[in-house]
């Protein structure tokens, strides 16, 4: 059973629960079999993960990786069991022993998938699909490369490794961030991490994004779980009268997209189309407020987002 924690470069990325450390810290698992057959997993890392993963070192070695049941009662058993107000506040899940497990779990799985020479989606069912496709991961950040330069930045860089070190605090910086990150890797979608600045400036950046990819590149947003429900059905309203493109759920849920009227004055109270262009009431608009002077046959206000 080897334990490796390792630190990778990481720039000061921010989310909702504040600015990434200069290193992203990680623990590797490895477990290998008498036979050579080795299993590897991954987890959030840290010095309390380390030490625990130590002291279950004796209940994981000479197990039978299939008895996973077994093993997570022994675990329970010497380590108990996480509290509720242990996954904290966060978006993510900051309980020890459901990483603990976790990690060793996914290791035997992956050991076992191994020794049967099968892939470990078919020891859960099977595969859903053959291809999933990999999607631009864009993140708000201030000037910097991370790691040992911190918020400096290398001079000597070039391409993605210096657009990744440039300020994104706003449309323009992250849509420039997609099309270095794009032009590099080849995504076919975007994801835009929010819940960092107010809602509307990161609606403002989705529909920035949109201006820069037109309407054939799936755009998505996540906001680590701090936007309300009724600020996200606000947004998504607003996406939706833009673009006419939201997919029709069940006809169980409520309906949507909601009308006009029933969405209107939630909306925020100034124009939301990004810096660059003005106002398309022209042909058309139907997002009007009661500060907006926009009629739908008149020649729209032409008035740029603050």
């Amino acid at each position: 059973m080897h334990i490796t924690p390792i630190a990778v470069t990481d720039p000061p990325l921010l989310n909702a629960a504040g600015l990434h450390a200069p290193y992203a810290l990680r623990t590797v698992l490895e477990l290998v079999t008498a036979d050579g057959v080795s299993g590897v997993s991954e987890i959030p890392g840290s010095a309390a993960v380390t030490e625990a993963l130590t002291q279950a070192r004796d209940l994981v070695i000479g197990r039978d990786p299939f008895q996973l049941n077994a093993l997570q009662r022994d675990l329970r058993a010497r380590f108990g069991k996480d509290a509720p107000q242990d996954r904290g506040l966060a978006p993510w899940d900051k309980r020890l022993r459901v990483h603990i497990f976790s990690s060793i779990e996914v290791a035997c799985l992956d050991l076992i998938g191994k020794a049967v020479g099968r892939p470990v989606c078919d020891l859960l069912g099977g595969a859903v699909r053959d291809r999933v496709p990999f999607a631009a991961y864009l993140f708000y950040k201030p000037k910097g490369a991370g790691g040992r330069l911190g918020f400096d930045t290398d001079p000597n860089a070039a391409g993605w490794s210096a657009a990744r070190q440039a300020e994104a605090m706003d449309s323009a910086g992250i849509a420039a961030q997609a099309k270095a990150m794009c032009a590099e890797f080849g995504f076919k979608a975007i994801k835009l991490k929010a819940g960092v600045l107010e809602p509307d400036a990161e609606v403002d950046t989705v529909l920035a994004l949109r201006e820069a990819f037109g309407p054939d590149v799936p755009l998505r947003i996540d906001p680590n779980a701090v936007w309300s429900f009724q600020t996200a059905v606000r947004c998504a309203a607003g996406w939706t009268a833009c673009w006419n493109t939201t997919k029709t759920p069940s006809a169980r849920r409520r309906r949507w997209p909601p009308s006009a009227g029933s969405w209107t004055s939630r909306w925020p109270r100034t124009c939301v189309r990004p810096a660059s262009t003005t106002c398309r009431a022209a042909s058309g608009c139907t997002r009007r407020t009661s500060s907006c002077r926009t009629t739908t046959t008149g020649a729209g206000c032409g008035r740029r987002s603050s």
